[in-house]
């Protein structure tokens, strides 16, 4: 009733049967009088827990204490092994040339790539890694598989092949002629 001024229903159930005693709190989210839906909030969430360690300390219950600020939960993320590997993977992306230069790369940064199986795998040699890392665990817009490391390099070719035109070029037509030239096709697009 503290928290949500009797505007909310709410239940409390307290749990006896594991070794320590807990409560599970469920608020219904509309409100009983205009059927307002409740903002949850991290200032709510916070008023919450001060109502609940305030009833548990009265009943003699265990208070839980934060587990991490965000300096130590910073930490340890840069500890980990995905991390270090998304830097390890992130400056072989930025100085290789090639599929093959990244592959050749990688070994001297203590990565084993494996392509070999359903998902792309990495393991880092240097560091005591239980077992390897798949590579759509490592971020969720790119799966590192095979095929994107292919792409990226085969784009970097192209844009440093255009770049290296388009300083050398005074034309439109001049420009088409050098790409032929250099196996390159520019289709261009029509306004409307």
């Amino acid at each position: 009733m503290e928290l949500t001024g009797g505007r909310f229903k709410f239940i409390v159930a307290t749990h006896t049967d594991k070794d320590h005693v807990h409560n599970h709190i469920l608020i219904n989210a509309i409100d009983r009088n205009s059927d307002k839906k409740l903002i949850w909030n991290y200032a709510l969430e916070r008023n919450l827990r001060m109502i609940s360690d305030r009833i548990s300390k009265m009943a003699g219950a265990k208070i839980i204490e934060k587990r991490y600020s965000y300096r130590d939960y910073k930490k340890y993320k840069e500890s980990s092994h995905k991390f270090e590997l998304k830097q390890r993977l992130y400056f072989l992306l930025q100085q290789s040339k090639s599929f093959d230069d990244l592959l050749e790369k990688a070994k001297q940064l203590y990565v084993q790539i494996d392509f070999s199986q359903k998902h792309s795998r990495f393991f880092m040699t240097d560091r005591m890694m239980i077992k390897p890392i798949r590579g759509r665990q490592l971020i969720k817009r790119d799966l590192y598989d095979e095929e994107f490391f292919r792409i990226h390099f085969a784009k970097q070719e192209i844009e440093s092949r255009l770049e290296f035109l388009l300083n050398r070029v005074n034309s439109l037509e001049e420009l088409i002629t050098k790409a032929k030239e250099l196996n390159l096709t520019i289709d261009l697009k029509q306004k409307m």
